[in-house]
């Protein structure tokens, strides 16, 4: 192979068909169609003499001679970027970039829109790509560049990783308009929901991995009771829509609580036991830090998410208080 003649562009390819494993997806990571990643991989087969990727049912595996080159590409590629952005400015008129962020639903309803209204008017040629947490562990999306950004409950984390706090959030519970059980009670909206009758509720909330137990239930223990958990969703707008169609209620943070209850007519009380706030944050690799792009963007989400915040007392002190916590990096079922 005649390295003279050789387009480093191919490079940028062959990584991102290590991360994708398929090329249509490989060319949505690029900004490249599917037809100019197949071609760029056959110019790479002619200057490598290797077939480099075989297809098995869904997906293209390396070859071992592929293999062989797929550390050293990817460290070669993190070099040059990090050196470029260290040289250059930062000018988001201009900026032609993707930025993808990782996160749940809640930040698709809380963060996203806001965010691309934003650099709609600053930025046009940003790209934005939310990035579900479920698709992987926090740490191996920002390590593998994946996500360039993540927002997550407060956890401990790696030196090679940078952390700032985002908001806080309390919870409340939301109900149906017309729910039976509420309406029984005689409950104005806003007041507390008796605990006896909260237990006895039908409730449902949000769970990734379908775990039964969230932080309403550490709470509910700490004083010896428990609910009636019906049914687990992965995300906060289904369940926001599971209580308004039907007789369930659910805990949820008071932002996107606040935001259902206006568009899904559900009604928000106060809940009989004290959840702990929500506290999120911002990781990122520390390879940004001195990203002056990666600095910008940080500055926007923060900005938006600072109207969230309630500070870090803003669990509400029920009539029957409790402690409760999550540490694991992943979102803690409510």
């Amino acid at each position: 192979m005649n390295f003279a003649t050789f387009d480093l562009n191919l490079l940028r390819v062959l990584d991102a068909l290590f991360r994708e494993e398929n090329a249509t997806r490989a060319g949505d990571r690029l900004r490249l169609s599917q037809p100019a990643v197949s071609a760029a991989l056959n110019r790479l087969r002619r200057h490598l003499d290797d077939p480099l990727f075989v297809r098995q049912k869904n997906r293209m595996v390396p070859t071992a001679k592929a293999l062989a080159l797929k550390d050293t590409v990817r460290e070669a590629l993190v070099g040059l970027e990090e050196a470029m952005t260290a040289i250059a400015g930062f000018d988001p008129a201009s900026a032609r970039r993707c930025f993808r962020i990782y996160g749940s639903d809640y930040f698709a309803d809380m963060l996203m829109p806001a965010l691309s209204a934003t650099l709609r008017r600053a930025a046009p040629g940003i790209v934005l790509q939310l990035i579900d947490n479920s698709s992987g562990d926090m740490q191996d999306q920002l390590a593998d560049r994946a996500a360039d950004l993540a927002l997550e409950p407060a956890t401990a984390v790696p030196a090679w990783i940078s952390c700032e706090p985002a908001f806080h959030s309390s919870f409340v519970v939301v109900a149906a308009a017309d729910n039976p059980a509420i309406r029984r009670l005689g409950l104005q909206e806003g007041e507390e929901i008796p605990l006896d009758a909260f237990c006895a509720m039908p409730q449902t909330f949000a769970s990734a991995n379908g775990q039964l137990a969230g932080i309403v239930d550490k709470a509910l223990a700490v004083v010896g009771r428990r609910r009636e958990a019906s049914l687990t969703l992965p995300q906060f707008h289904s369940v926001a829509v599971a209580v308004a169609e039907g007789t369930l209620v659910a805990t949820l943070p008071r932002a996107i609580a606040t935001k259902y209850a206006a568009s899904l007519g559900l009604r928000i009380y106060a809940a009989p036991v004290a959840v702990p706030p929500a506290d999120l944050r911002l990781y990122w690799h520390v390879r940004h830090d001195a990203d002056m792009g990666h600095q910008w963007l940080r500055a926007r989400v923060k900005a938006i998410l600072a109207g969230y915040d309630e500070g870090p007392g803003s669990a509400r002190q029920g009539t029957h208080s409790a402690a409760a916590g999550n540490a694991n990096g992943r979102p803690a079922p409510t």
